[in-house]
């Protein structure tokens, strides 16, 4: 049979924080609060779970919180990742934006305009950045150069010596 996993014993202090935070508007500390009270008077796992109609494991989690942080854990942390850095520092920055300023066929890109695809690859290929860029993370780093990118639009053209004169004249 497995062990009962409770919270620690509650302070009397602790035990009136919690009391009065069933009282907040974020249903998050709520929702904690209610899962520490429950074990403080005696219940278990399940029989928090079952009564609250949440699962096993938020309950675990709420114990694990509350052990790490305290009554910090009543309040929800942010979702964001810690580890949104810049892929490209500022003297990559200033090597990316020289590249722009050459044509793709000079670096055996078979295309006349630069798309974040292939300003990525050849970035790489170049040993501007350390790793091949996402196509967002290329469009970040081209705003922070303050460039205005926009999609490649293809122009119809001719070979035609008179094309501008029946472009501009109409048809003959």
């Amino acid at each position: 049979m497995g062990v009962k996993v409770k919270v620690r014993h509650l302070t009397e202090e602790e035990v009136q924080h919690l009391q009065n935070q069933l009282k907040a508007k974020d249903a998050f500390t709520v929702r904690r609060s209610q899962i520490l009270l429950a074990s403080h008077e005696g219940q278990v796992v399940s029989q928090i779970a079952r009564s609250l109609r949440i699962a096993t494991q938020t309950v675990r989690n709420t114990f694990r919180a509350f052990e790490a942080d305290g009554l910090a854990s009543l309040h929800e942390k942010s979702h964001r990742p810690h580890t949104m850095l810049p892929h490209i520092d500022e003297a990559a920055l200033q090597r990316l934006h020289a590249l722009l300023q050459q044509k793709p066929r000079d670096y055996g890109v078979e295309n006349d305009h630069w798309t974040l695809e292939t300003l990525a690859q050849v970035s790489f290929q170049q040993g501007i950045t350390r790793e091949k860029m996402s196509y967002e993370s290329m469009r970040r780093a081209l705003k922070r150069l303050e460039v205005n990118w926009k999609k490649a639009t293809s122009w119809i053209t001719s070979n035609d010596p008179n094309y501008t004169v029946k472009k501009t004249n109409g048809h003959d």
